[in-house]
């Protein structure tokens, strides 16, 4: 995984898996030589201090939104502000009541 830090709030994420994501023709697409489609880069995307939503698998980020707001950091960096560094469930909340557990929701950033 390798753990990139947004350039204006700060926080941090982990991206892995790249993969290219198959869309309609552009004019540009066009231009370049592909006949009929045109891709995008795109990683899956750890966002630590946020919760994935009900039945969603996992976040992506595309390659050109990662260059423009994020810098690449070293691990060491991102795992010691989450040393437990995952993607988190609605699961994972802690046992408590129902206003802790909206607390949590209610502070994450992104």
């Amino acid at each position: 995984m390798k753990y990139y830090q947004n350039k204006t709030t700060g926080e941090i994420i982990g991206v892995e898996n790249m993969r290219e994501v198959i869309t309609h023709p552009t004019p540009q697409s066009t231009a370049l030589g592909y006949k009929g489609y045109s891709y995008k880069v795109v990683y899956d995307m750890i966002c630590p201090n946020k919760i994935l939503g009900e039945g969603i698998v996992t976040y992506c980020i595309t390659n050109s939104y990662l260059k423009e707001n994020y810098k690449r950091i070293k691990c060491e960096i991102a795992l010691e502000k989450y040393p437990d560094f995952k993607q988190f469930r609605h699961a994972d909340l802690p046992d408590g009541t129902s206003e802790e557990r909206l607390a949590v929701i209610r502070n994450q950033t992104f």
